[in-house]
């Protein structure tokens, strides 16, 4: 029996977490401890009367109202770090988004199995991409990562990204074979992303960090005590994915930023942007001096 953390963050959409979370709930096997959390705005009257009416089908939710974070990474980790009070023995932190679906039956026992093959790293939901292949965006956390990692995201990007930066982080320690769970889920999601402007800037920002994440990378692997991968075929991959970037990211920002450009952002993006800055004003300081 493995103990499976499975976690929510959701707004403004109560249809769509009351869907996923019932799916979770109804298609689990029974032969696992899974416990179910949801974070939500204390404002967000519809999403806890959502919740509310999950805890009628029989769940058990523990509930997490309050303000939300500046950052999409503050909010799970401060989610993980609840889990880990109420739930220490925890084997894996598992979530989804209230935006898509899970459709595997059983889906915890093929988790429950990839978990007693290999528990130091990061599995994936099976998410069908949109030309074929999988999309690896909805990670599963394995709780000897975490405690390697000292949490689950980073804490920069108000939208996108912290997938790519965990992504690329177990590339780095474990190389390019990612490990996708056969649970597919249901999405993806089509609507424009809320908070998406100035896409080419946190492109940019990114790729920037790259220091940041090797270093990262050599730690966590000190810590699960195995050595990081060495191959330049990851380092190939990492540079593909830029050269895409440069090709597309102003269709993606008409495509996902939808009538953004034209509204005020918000005060947590404009936090967010500015914490940014400044952290690349650092990095590449401390890279000039280097050079």
């Amino acid at each position: 029996m493995k103990r499976i953390a499975f976690f929510a963050n959701s707004r403004g959409n109560p249809h769509g977490l009351e869907t996923m979370l019932s799916a979770a709930y109804f298609l689990s096997s029974g032969m696992n401890e899974i416990r179910y959390f949801v974070s939500w705005d204390a404002d967000d009257i519809a999403t806890g009367e959502a919740i509310k009416r999950l805890e009628g089908y029989g769940m058990k939710i523990e509930s997490i109202a309050g303000k939300r974070p500046v950052t999409l990474g503050e909010l799970s980790n401060n989610m993980a770090r609840h889990v880990v009070e109420r739930m220490p023995d925890v084997d894996a932190f598992c979530g989804l988004t209230d935006r898509v679906i899970p459709l595997t039956q059983y889906w915890d026992e093929f988790l429950a199995q990839g978990l007693s093959s290999k528990d130091d790293g990061i599995f994936w939901w099976n998410m069908p991409g949109e030309n074929g292949g999988v999309q690896l965006t909805m990670p599963i956390i394995t709780a000897k990562w975490y405690k390697a990692a000292g949490s689950i995201f980073t804490e920069y990007f108000p939208f996108w990204f912290d997938d790519t930066w965990l992504r690329e982080l177990d590339t780095l320690v474990h190389g390019l074979s990612h490990r996708v769970i056969p649970i597919t889920v249901g999405g993806p999601r089509k609507e424009p992303t809320k908070r998406l402007r100035d896409l080419r800037f946190w492109m940019d920002f990114f790729i920037a960090k790259f220091p940041e994440r090797v270093a990262h990378a050599e730690q966590i692997a000190k810590n699960l005590g195995i050595n990081r991968v060495h191959d330049e075929k990851v380092i190939q991959e990492f540079n593909n994915r830029n050269k895409e970037w440069d090709q597309k990211w102003q269709s993606w920002e008409i495509i996902f930023g939808g009538n953004n450009k034209n509204t005020l952002p918000d005060e947590t993006y404009l936090i967010a942007k500015k914490r940014a800055e400044e952290s690349l004003k650092t990095t590449l300081a401390l890279h000039n001096e280097n050079t």
